[in-house]
């Protein structure tokens, strides 16, 4: 962790901008002052609205808002949320990867109630894949909401476009191994495949049986993770993900249940997207691996304030 004390507003504003980077903060805002600064600021040429958000503040405090603790072992239920991205001719998924990885993740991480965030590619240069979970549907939905204004007010801007967002529900997550996970899977690859379905047997028979049926065929398939399974807020959809060692894999999970969607008429439903790739990053909150974020603590005077008689 890295502190900056005594910068002007521009050279905190500057070395915030320069490190590609935005923060949770909270401010203690002098509120007699703030509308003068806010206005000043309007001319500054910022990469990111956390920059402006130091600049607008006279006299104030920034510490960070820490995250709240999930214990020793990774939680196995929770509320996901995914954003697979499209990609603008010119950039490229590890760019757009970079830089969520600098910007947003110092952010996320330090949310209430974090558990995981994760971004991976998809097999398809011109999309990037990225989920988060979290313990509740309100900050789970928060940290959405988040991710969006990163890009429309950020470097990212007009260079990424949402293709596939999803809110859900957990409601099944299988390890390789009941051992307690406490380590990322940085470098293994995910499968994602997204369900819109009218008839899908999961749901049709008890939860766990069927979840556990699940677990049992894709542990088939060598270098067998993780299978999780989710639904969304208004059952219309269902995300499932597995993770595995290879990339041969994480291709054969999902090429086996587009298979056996054909071959049972499509029994589960529409099945799209579908990606696979290798994960890029990945913080959980059990591993203690979230990256470090920059507390600025800007020292300044305000201005001075004629009173009328």
């Amino acid at each position: 962790m890295y502190y900056v004390e005594g910068l002007s507003r521009k050279a905190a504003c500057s070395y915030v901008s320069s490190v590609n980077s935005i923060f949770l903060l909270r401010l203690r805002v002098d509120r007699q002052y703030g509308k003068q600064y806010t206005t000043k600021t309007k001319k500054m040429k910022l990469t990111h609205a956390t920059a402006i958000a130091i600049a607008i503040t006279a006299n104030a405090h920034f510490f960070v808002d820490a995250s709240s603790t999930c214990g020793d072992c990774q939680p196995s239920t929770g509320y996901l949320v995914t954003r697979l991205w499209n990609i603008m001719p010119g950039t490229t998924d590890e760019e757009v990867i970079d830089a969520f990885n600098n910007g947003f993740a110092p952010v996320v991480t330090k949310m209430d109630g974090f558990y995981r965030y994760t971004a991976a590619l998809t097999g398809n240069s011109s999309t990037v894949f990225f989920m988060n979970i979290f313990d509740t549907e309100e900050n789970a939905h928060g940290a959405q909401e988040a991710a969006k204004t990163f890009v429309e007010e950020g470097s990212l801007n007009g260079k990424i476009y949402p293709n596939t967002f999803t809110e859900d529900t957990i409601v099944g997550t299988f390890y390789s191994s009941p051992e307690c996970v406490t380590t990322s899977s940085v470098g293994e690859y995910l499968a994602t495949r997204q369900n819109e379905y009218s008839n899908l047997n999961l749901y049709n028979q008890d939860a766990t049986t069927a979840m556990v049926d699940w677990s049992n065929f894709f542990e088939t398939i060598p270098g067998y993770r993780l299978l999780l399974a989710s639904v969304s807020n208004d059952n219309s959809t269902s995300m499932f993900m597995n993770i595995y060692d290879t990339d041969e894999g994480a291709k054969q999970a999902n090429d086996a249940i587009l298979q056996q969607n054909a071959e049972q008429n499509y029994t589960m439903g529409a099945i799209d997207p579908v990606t696979d790739g290798q994960i890029k990053f990945d913080y959980l909150c059990a591993a203690g691996n979230a990256p470090d974020i920059l507390i600025v603590i800007l020292k300044m005077t305000p201005p001075k304030v004629k009173r009328r008689e």
